[in-house]
């Protein structure tokens, strides 16, 4: 440790060439650390999100030509499996657009507003390097981290157990389904060789052959050369190997798979099958302590970056999932003597013009 406070460090550089071989053995050897960016889980999570935000509508309206579906829909997909999302503001012939980072750094002090990035940003034939200051940058956190401000932290990286456990079961299953598959069927012990002399070579031909169909044998109940007490106990059953997980892996997946979902604030009764009831209270729950809240922390960066005020977004559409319960909120507050405008607004049935 050196004043103040500042540790060095040593690294030994490793050649390209090596480290890509080393990356191979790992993966022969099943050594390689579990990944969960690949569990279906978080991409289900990733695809409500970034769906939702592109059905959303951006308020105010001028500023869809610059945060499009797409864009909104990246947006919401990085944070949910990234935990943050950066893009460059960029004005061509007046219009304003919002250019997606493939790579980036930060450097600067503790105020935000006086640091700087690095960003790559890439096309089909060449990718560009920019420089800019945090005025000119988009930069969207899930969470943040006091330690690391600059760094966004995805729901996975907090829930890190939970995605290493559900990312290994992954594997173990992978590696279960991807074992041979075949049949084995005994045979006497004087089973040929495959020569032309094999005593079983019409009968192995003809079980290649088969394709589904009947092959008629000779029975094995008298023994073979020995007598009716050397015969086997079943005749003719083949023994299948493949895939046999143990019962626990599947439980198992499916446990850390609701936890993933839940992790990422997506209620895990809306990714399986359930009642339309159960569905529809899912996708509320969705929407109140999801979408919206995660709505607001973008939409604050774009209203400071963008100098645009009370940037928010409209999720109107997506209120269908509750039309019967709106309906029902509608005439009871009507009921009870509320005027129409009032309750058709605070149930959520007004309609904008």
């Amino acid at each position: 440790m050196r004043w103040p406070w500042t540790r060095t460090e040593k690294r030994e550089a490793q050649p390209f060439t090596d480290a890509v071989v080393g990356a191979i053995y790992a993966a022969a050897a099943g050594t390689v650390a579990a990944d969960p960016s690949g569990l279906a889980a978080l991409e289900v999570a990733a695809g409500l999100y970034a769906r939702s935000f592109a059905a959303a509508c951006i308020q105010p309206e001028g500023l869809e030509e610059t945060v499009g579906p797409q864009v909104r829909a990246l947006i919401a997909r990085q944070l949910i499996r990234r935990g943050e999302s950066v893009h460059l503001i960029d004005v061509n012939r007046g219009a304003v657009r919002l250019i997606p980072a493939g790579s980036w750094d930060v450097r600067g002090p503790w105020t935000e507003a006086d640091w700087w990035y690095r960003l790559d940003t890439f096309g089909p034939s060449g990718n560009a390097t920019h420089y800019t200051p945090a005025s000119a940058v988009v930069h969207c956190r899930y969470a943040i981290d006091p330690a690391r401000p600059w760094h966004g932290v995805a729901p996975l990286d907090w829930a890190r157990s939970t995605g290493t456990l559900a990312a290994y079961l992954e594997t173990r299953l992978g590696q279960e389904a991807g074992g041979t598959v075949a049949h084995v069927l005994p045979i006497p012990q004087d089973g040929g060789d495959d020569s032309d002399d094999d005593p079983l070579a019409d009968l192995k031909a003809d079980i290649r052959n088969a394709a589904g169909g009947t092959v008629l044998t000779e029975t094995t109940a008298a023994g073979w050369g020995e007598g009716r007490i050397a015969a086997p106990q079943a005749d003719w059953q083949p023994r299948r190997i493949g895939a046999n997980p143990p019962a626990v892996l599947p439980t198992l997946r499916g446990d850390t798979y609701d936890a993933v979902l839940a992790a990422c604030g997506v209620p895990p009764d809306l990714a399986r099958i359930s009642t339309a009831q159960g569905q529809r209270e899912a996708f509320r729950r969705f929407l109140t302590t999801g979408l919206e809240p995660l709505g607001q922390l973008i939409a604050d960066e774009l209203a400071a970056k963008l100098d645009t005020p009370e940037v928010r977004f409209d999720f109107t559409g997506t209120y269908a999932h509750d039309l019967a319960g709106r309906a029902q909120a509608f005439q009871k507050l009507a009921a009870g003597g509320m005027a129409i405008a009032e309750a058709l607004a605070v149930s959520g049935l007004a309609v904008n013009e």
